[in-house]
């Protein structure tokens, strides 16, 4: 944990590499670990100073993603591939999407250089990051499982009611995979702020993440974000920052991590019934707040 994830209900062992199983692996010298079900492709290593265990999870349905393994007595390189064409599946041509490599040809040094999808990823790493400088067509790049019969890359999705033709990319360490689907936003003239870029959002603006994850159940979560309510959306109405569950509208016995914004109040959701207030703050007052929730 963390790793990218996309339709999936997210399966992960209990303990992760504090787990029997890993020690055992470490214990014999395991080099790779291999795992699916999440529909995605994320390599990484523990921070344990113990454990020299790589771990490789890939997608594969359907026929969109795929390892190449290579071995002998001193190295294991693997590359994986991506489809590409004009299909919306087997398009049946494939380029290279990222590697790895394992270099043990020194026993007391292990080397491993990575690059691309593969890249390792570092889990205290920022890993979905907007900068909010730049909204593009989306289909600028690809987010695996974003697709329909005819194409690999889609040029628009519906969002809650709303046809959204553009993206924000993701600058964070996941990639392509957790780029936004926006529509209706408009870039905020910079001249006029203090620092950086910034968007507006209206009540019909949407901004969303096809990818889901990247943590499952125990994983601590961080955010934060820099804000200016407006004073109509900010006393009027209840807006939505941050929606972390598993729908628009998740059941009463499921939890969630919502923040959203009622008569200048920041409020955080636990789940639909149990919500913390910020009590003595108003962040309607036309300054810019910034709110960090872990």
């Amino acid at each position: 944990q963390p790793v990218r994830k996309v339709n999936t209900s997210g399966q992960f062992m209990d303990g992760a590499e504090k787990s029997n199983f890993w020690k055992i692996m470490n214990q014999y010298g395991v080099d790779i670990y291999f795992a699916g079900d999440v529909h995605s492709s994320t390599a990484s290593i523990s921070k344990d100073p113990n454990s020299t265990v790589v771990q490789i999870v890939s997608r594969g349905n359907p026929f969109n993603h795929f390892l190449h393994i290579y071995t002998n007595d001193t190295a294991i390189d693997v590359t994986l591939y991506n489809e590409v064409g004009t299909k919306g599946k087997l398009n049946t041509n494939y380029t290279e999407y990222g590697h790895l490599t394992i270099d043990k040809s020194i026993p007391t040094k292990v080397n491993i250089e990575s690059s691309g999808e593969l890249e390792l990823v570092d889990p205290e790493s920022v890993l979905i990051r907007f900068d909010f400088e730049e909204i593009v067509p989306l289909g600028t790049r690809q987010v695996f499982a974003l697709n329909d019969n005819d194409n690999l890359m889609l040029s628009s999705v519906d969002i809650q009611g709303i046809v959204c033709t553009e993206s924000m990319l993701n600058t964070g360490t996941l990639g392509s995979q957790y780029d936004a689907q926006v529509g209706n936003l408009r870039i905020a003239n910079s001249n006029r702020l203090e620092a950086g870029y910034a968007v507006r959002f209206r009540p019909k603006s949407r901004f969303a993440i096809y990818g889901v994850g990247p943590f499952s159940g125990g994983e601590i979560i961080s955010f934060s974000m820099w804000i200016r309510p407006a004073f109509i959306a900010g006393n009027r109405r209840e807006m939505v920052l941050f929606h972390y569950a598993t729908g628009a509208r998740p059941s009463d016995g499921k939890e969630t991590l919502t923040l959203t914004i009622a008569k200048g109040v920041p409020i955080l959701y636990y789940s639909p019934n149990l919500q913390f207030e910020a009590v003595g703050v108003n962040v309607v007052d036309k300054k810019w707040h910034q709110i960090a929730v872990s």
